[in-house]
């Protein structure tokens, strides 16, 4: 999956379909069918947002690196390190839509 995401950085669309299915594999590979659902669900909801925040080269980059970090952490049983970066793709993949949504806000909406 890591080689998928390699593939596809120089395409958002590509890219945010990789990242995905990505993050589906380790929702439904943790082991909690009804966690897996409300993630899943919740992520189905903020998906555009995640495909916007993609829509930069440099995020692509920037998300690459953490997931290949994830994904060693995960491996070597490194749960602490695993945790603080998924919690650094999500929030990273937050701050960037917010950043991209605010500069392209009309005037006087989106306040």
């Amino acid at each position: 999956m890591l080689k998928n995401l390699k593939a596809a950085r120089e395409d958002g669309d590509a890219y945010a379909r990789a990242s995905a299915a990505i993050s589906d594999y380790c929702v439904r590979s943790a082991g909690s069918k009804r966690l897996a659902d409300l993630i899943l669900s919740f992520g189905r909801q903020i998906a555009r947002y995640a495909k916007l925040s993609l829509a930069a080269p440099e995020r692509r980059r920037q998300s690459l690196g953490r997931w290949r970090d994830l994904v060693a952490a995960t491996v070597s049983g490194d749960a602490p390190a695993a945790e603080r970066l998924a919690r650094q793709l999500v929030l990273e993949t937050r701050d960037t839509a917010f950043k991209m949504l605010s500069t392209t806000a009309p005037s006087g909406r989106g306040r």
